[in-house]
């Protein structure tokens, strides 16, 4: 486990996994330091991870 830098787009409804007293989601966004979306045209998604629900909300804003 670590840290990434996403720019979150989309997160899945459900929860995916119960693990060691976690929840956890599917995320998917953009790789802000690699995807300059913002200076291209639209495109597919970049990132998918699985992320625990805690950590989501903590650093909601």
């Amino acid at each position: 486990m670590g840290y990434v830098d996403i720019r979150i787009v989309q997160v899945d409804k459900g929860v995916t996994r119960f693990d060691g007293g976690y929840l956890w989601v599917w995320v998917r966004g953009h790789d802000p330091l690699c995807c300059h979306w913002e200076s291209v045209p639209p495109h597919r998604l970049c990132m998918e991870l699985l992320a625990r629900v805690d950590v989501l909300a903590r650093h909601a804003r």
